[in-house]
């Protein structure tokens, strides 16, 4: 009897560890299916996010090439258009509306002394306005110099009296993760990140991104350049005198930067200081295309330079990344 019962235990266990093994397996095999099957509707979003986010491309590149009223509507203004099912955030700005940090050097080398000072004037701008911790220095100036130029030759401001040192490769080589200074023309805003007093940007608070940059030829357009670029031009640009720029520029673009001569408190003397630095019509015409696309929480972003010359019908794409 008593083995009979022992028989009996075992069997129970025995169907017990079986229907428990059943079980996991099923659950097991449900996951992986599940897993599956969300993977394959993450690529599968992922790819109508990405195909939408091009399309916007396409759309953001025609509307340069007719500059037409969509144009205007994208240009330093983002706008949400519905293609397909999906929607997609565009936004154009004009390059040519920021400081070209690569001309802090002339053609011969030497440090152009009327962009270092609006450089510098742009530093108290923004730590005037900023609502950060973080401030940026004068030597940030001088560490771009030194990294765009084509000597080994620490760059100092005799000018400035605190913050007037710039880095050369011997400080890159002491950090913990060492690199060597550039010395050449950036060719991609992003590598600002890399040069001292810049390493505090990170990739989603890339504040001077919105005043700087590496394409173009120089010249800051007049009619789309920012409150603070435009302040930065000169001590006698105050704050009221760049809110007029910006309001008569709304009502009807310059069509001559004569036409700034003609604002109360803005003599020939400090107009003559930067008009060699400014136009209304850029020999090229350089713009940076941001489009977004989110499909079910997965996102897709496209940012391109494209540059277009005035009279002519063709764009050349100069840098393209997908994220």
């Amino acid at each position: 009897m008593r083995n009979n019962q022992k028989q009996y235990g075992f069997v129970l266990v025995a169907v017990l560890f079986v229907i428990v093994l059943m079980i996991s397996l099923i659950l097991g095999v449900n996951l992986q299916s599940r897993l599956q099957a969300r993977q394959t509707t993450d690529f599968t979003s992922a790819q109508q996010s990405l195909f939408t986010a091009r399309a916007g491309l396409n759309v953001a590149m025609s509307a340069i090439k007719q500059a037409n009223d969509s144009f205007a509507e994208m240009l330093n203004h983002p706008m949400t258009i519905t293609l397909g099912k999906h929607k997609c955030e565009i936004l154009i700005v004009d390059e040519n509306s920021k400081i070209n940090i690569n001309k802090l050097i002339s053609g011969q080398g030497k440090m152009d002394r009327n962009r270092v000072d609006q450089c510098l004037k742009l530093i108290d701008i923004l730590n005037r306005d900023s609502q950060s911790e973080e401030m940026f220095k004068y030597s940030l100036i001088a560490s771009i110099i030194d990294w765009v130029d084509g000597d080994d030759q620490v760059t100092f401001f005799d000018f400035v009296t605190h913050h007037n040192r710039g880095a050369e490769s011997d400080y890159y080589q002491s950090l913990d993760q060492p690199y060597n200074c550039a010395n050449q023309p950036m060719s991609l805003i992003d590598e600002l990140q890399y040069v001292k007093e810049a390493s505090f940007l990170s990739e989603g608070n890339r504040i001077l991104d919105q005043y700087l940059t590496v394409h173009g030829d120089g010249l800051i357009n007049i009619n789309t350049a920012s409150k603070e670029v435009l302040e930065s031009l000169s001590e006698k640009m105050t704050p009221a005198l760049v809110q007029m720029i910006i309001e008569l520029r709304n009502q009807r673009p310059f069509g001559h930067i004569q036409e700034l001569r003609d604002l109360p408190s803005l003599d020939n003397n400090a107009f003559n200081q930067f008009s060699h630095m400014i136009t209304v019509q850029p020999e090229d015409n350089v713009y940076k295309i941001k489009t977004s696309t989110d499909v079910n929480g997965i996102e897709k972003i496209i940012t391109t330079v494209v540059e277009k010359k005035p009279q002519a019908d063709v764009i050349k794409m100069v840098y393209y990344k997908e994220s």
